[in-house]
């Protein structure tokens, strides 16, 4: 099995979301100022709603790194383990940023050809597959009593979401579900983070079952909530 230094990982992530954070940001900025009448205001309203918390995720998730890259080398099973409770963020940030990068073009061109729509979404489609294999593949490699329970909770939940008709909003068709749950995730890596940052050990029962729940939940609903918009065109 290869070792990987988790410290090493969480400098370069760090950096990463910290530059993807100030992008979301330049792009969200852009998005409100260019603004023109948009006969759709429901992909306005996605396209801002998820710059907004691609931005927020990213800085939670810089923070996370940066207290992992400053911890020693002696304690390399402890900052595997904050590694993995901060990384859903990495995973999310890049998600959400994808999903509006899909939306953009849609939103200043109601005209798109179906063939770029269609690289758009597949594009995003096919990497958000590639994230949640990564987890599967990086849970399977950890070798945890309870992985293959967190697997099993990353499976019915993406299940549940797939059935599940969130309620969207009356005037606009606004569905924020997606973008709630990510907020919700990206929050409570925050709060497991700090309150057993000191917590040194190896990866806990419950930072499995965090990990995976927290990479299949945002994932299967910003899929399922880009199926629906482009099977609309």
């Amino acid at each position: 099995m290869v070792h990987i230094n988790n410290i090493e990982l969480a400098k370069s992530y760090g950096q990463f979301l910290s530059a993807l954070g100030g992008v979301s940001i330049t792009v969200l900025t852009l998005v409100l100022t260019l603004r023109k009448e948009i006969a759709d205001q429901r992909l306005f309203l996605f396209l801002n709603a998820a710059l907004t918390v691609a931005a927020i995720v990213c800085f939670v998730g810089a923070h996370g790194m940066a207290e992992v890259s400053a911890i020693p080398e002696a304690d390399m099973l402890g900052a595997r383990r904050l590694y993995m409770v901060a990384s859903v963020n990495v995973y999310m940030a890049a998600a959400l940023f994808l999903f509006s990068l899909m939306l953009l073009p849609r939103v200043y061109d109601g005209h798109m050809p179906a063939g770029l729509l269609a690289i758009t979404f597949w594009s995003f489609i096919g990497i958000e597959i590639g994230a949640i294999a990564w987890m599967v593949s990086f849970i399977a490699q950890l070798d945890h009593p309870y992985s293959d329970h967190g697997l099993i909770s990353a499976g019915v939940t993406g299940a549940m979401i797939l059935g599940y008709e969130p309620k969207a909003d009356a005037a606009t068709g606004f569905v924020a579900f997606p973008f709630w749950v990510s907020i919700a995730i990206s929050g409570a890596s925050l709060v497991l983070f700090a309150s057993t940052f000191q917590l040194l050990e190896g990866p806990q029962w419950f930072d499995v079952m965090f990990y995976c729940v927290g990479m299949a939940l945002p994932s299967m609903a910003l899929m399922r909530l880009g199926w629906k918009e482009y099977r609309r065109q």
